[in-house]
Protein backbone atom coordinates (compact mmCIF):
# COMPACT_ATOMS: atom_id res chain seq x y z
CA UNK A 1 0.00 0.00 0.00
CA UNK A 2 1.51 3.37 -0.64
CA UNK A 3 1.60 5.44 1.79
CA UNK A 4 0.37 9.30 0.83
CA UNK A 5 2.10 12.23 1.72
CA UNK A 6 0.33 15.02 3.83
CA UNK A 7 0.29 19.00 2.97
CA UNK A 8 1.82 19.28 7.11
CA UNK A 9 4.69 16.40 5.85
CA UNK A 10 5.69 18.36 2.82
CA UNK A 11 5.61 21.73 4.93
CA UNK A 12 7.79 20.42 7.97
CA UNK A 13 10.06 18.56 5.49
CA UNK A 14 10.43 21.46 3.59
CA UNK A 15 11.17 23.26 6.97
CA UNK A 16 14.02 20.78 7.99
CA UNK A 17 15.49 21.68 4.36
CA UNK A 18 15.70 25.41 4.76
CA UNK A 19 17.06 25.50 8.56
CA UNK A 20 19.59 22.54 7.18
CA UNK A 21 20.40 25.13 3.95
CA UNK A 22 20.53 27.72 6.26
CA UNK A 23 23.02 25.66 8.82
CA UNK A 24 25.25 24.65 5.74
CA UNK A 25 25.08 28.57 4.58
CA UNK A 26 26.14 30.03 7.75
CA UNK A 27 29.11 27.47 8.19
CA UNK A 28 29.88 28.04 4.70
CA UNK A 29 30.19 31.57 4.67
CA UNK A 30 32.56 31.50 8.19
CA UNK A 31 35.31 29.06 6.16
CA UNK A 32 35.15 31.76 3.07
CA UNK A 33 34.63 35.18 4.40
CA UNK A 34 37.43 35.66 7.38
CA UNK A 35 39.61 39.00 7.85
CA UNK A 36 42.93 38.76 6.49
CA UNK A 37 46.27 40.61 5.57
CA UNK A 38 48.14 41.68 2.33
CA UNK A 39 51.60 42.17 1.80
CA UNK A 40 52.82 44.41 -1.04
CA UNK A 41 56.64 45.26 -2.35
CA UNK A 42 56.66 47.75 -4.37
CA UNK A 43 60.39 48.33 -6.09
CA UNK A 44 61.78 51.67 -5.61
CA UNK A 45 63.38 53.05 -8.19
CA UNK A 46 66.10 55.32 -6.49
CA UNK A 47 67.75 54.74 -2.83
CA UNK A 48 65.98 55.83 -0.17
CA UNK A 49 66.66 58.16 2.97
CA UNK A 50 66.18 55.81 5.63
CA UNK A 51 65.78 51.73 5.28
CA UNK A 52 66.93 48.70 6.98
CA UNK A 53 68.45 46.00 5.02
CA UNK A 54 66.71 42.28 5.02
CA UNK A 55 68.98 39.77 4.58
CA UNK A 56 66.75 36.75 4.92
CA UNK A 57 63.06 37.76 4.30
CA UNK A 58 60.13 35.01 5.34
CA UNK A 59 57.92 33.39 2.60
CA UNK A 60 55.22 36.13 2.17
CA UNK A 61 57.45 38.94 2.18
CA UNK A 62 59.72 36.87 -0.58
CA UNK A 63 56.62 36.11 -2.33
CA UNK A 64 55.51 39.62 -2.51
CA UNK A 65 58.97 40.90 -3.67
CA UNK A 66 59.30 38.16 -6.91
CA UNK A 67 55.72 39.12 -7.81
CA UNK A 68 55.94 42.82 -7.10
CA UNK A 69 52.09 42.16 -6.41
CA UNK A 70 49.96 41.36 -3.16
CA UNK A 71 50.35 38.08 -1.14
CA UNK A 72 47.78 36.96 1.22
CA UNK A 73 47.75 35.26 4.75
CA UNK A 74 45.22 34.90 7.86
CA UNK A 75 47.43 36.20 10.72
CA UNK A 76 49.75 38.54 11.27
CA UNK A 77 51.41 36.02 13.29
CA UNK A 78 52.90 33.95 9.85
CA UNK A 79 54.94 36.84 9.34
CA UNK A 80 57.49 39.15 11.15
CA UNK A 81 57.35 42.19 8.87
CA UNK A 82 55.20 44.68 10.71
CA UNK A 83 57.16 44.43 13.73
CA UNK A 84 60.61 44.56 11.96
CA UNK A 85 59.17 48.04 10.46
CA UNK A 86 58.46 49.44 13.35
CA UNK A 87 61.25 48.41 15.11
CA UNK A 88 63.46 50.37 12.61
CA UNK A 89 60.87 52.87 12.30
CA UNK A 90 60.34 52.78 8.27
CA UNK A 91 58.92 50.24 5.64
CA UNK A 92 61.82 50.38 3.17
CA UNK A 93 64.04 47.59 2.65
CA UNK A 94 66.98 45.89 1.25
CA UNK A 95 66.93 43.07 -0.63
CA UNK A 96 69.76 41.37 -2.41
CA UNK A 97 71.03 45.19 -3.08
CA UNK A 98 67.55 46.25 -4.42
CA UNK A 99 65.25 48.52 -2.61
CA UNK A 100 61.31 47.90 -1.36
CA UNK A 101 58.76 49.80 0.06
CA UNK A 102 56.87 46.84 2.24
CA UNK A 103 53.51 47.56 3.42
CA UNK A 104 50.68 45.01 5.10
CA UNK A 105 46.90 46.15 4.53
CA UNK A 106 44.29 44.72 6.90
CA UNK A 107 41.17 42.98 4.35
CA UNK A 108 38.20 42.62 5.14
CA UNK A 109 35.93 39.47 3.09
CA UNK A 110 32.76 40.58 3.39
CA UNK A 111 29.56 37.52 1.73
CA UNK A 112 26.94 38.63 -0.22
CA UNK A 113 24.64 40.72 1.25
CA UNK A 114 21.64 38.50 -0.91
CA UNK A 115 22.34 35.38 0.42
CA UNK A 116 20.83 35.74 4.15
CA UNK A 117 17.64 37.29 3.10
CA UNK A 118 16.88 34.73 1.05
CA UNK A 119 17.52 31.84 3.15
CA UNK A 120 15.42 33.98 6.09
CA UNK A 121 12.61 34.50 4.03
CA UNK A 122 12.53 31.06 3.38
CA UNK A 123 12.58 30.13 6.81
CA UNK A 124 9.69 32.30 7.46
CA UNK A 125 7.55 30.99 4.85
CA UNK A 126 8.20 27.63 5.95
CA UNK A 127 7.17 28.41 9.65
CA UNK A 128 4.46 30.51 8.87
CA UNK A 129 3.34 27.46 6.48
CA UNK A 130 3.29 25.16 9.09
CA UNK A 131 1.35 27.20 11.31
CA UNK A 132 -1.20 27.29 8.91
CA UNK A 133 -1.56 24.07 8.41
CA UNK A 134 -1.75 23.15 11.92
CA UNK A 135 -4.13 25.86 12.49
CA UNK A 136 -6.19 24.59 9.39
CA UNK A 137 -5.64 20.79 10.62
CA UNK A 138 -7.05 22.00 14.72
CA UNK A 139 -9.69 23.88 12.85
CA UNK A 140 -11.03 20.81 11.52
CA UNK A 141 -10.55 18.75 14.48
CA UNK A 142 -12.44 20.79 16.67
CA UNK A 143 -15.63 21.20 14.21
CA UNK A 144 -16.21 17.24 14.16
Amino acid sequence: MARKFSITYLALVLFISMLCLCIYTQFDMQSKYYPSYNIRAEKLAEKPTSYFPLANPDNYVREAISSGGYVDFRSLDETSIDELTQHHGTNNIEYNGTYYKVGIVAVDRFPPSSLPPILLAGIVFSISAIVCIGLFKAVRFWQK
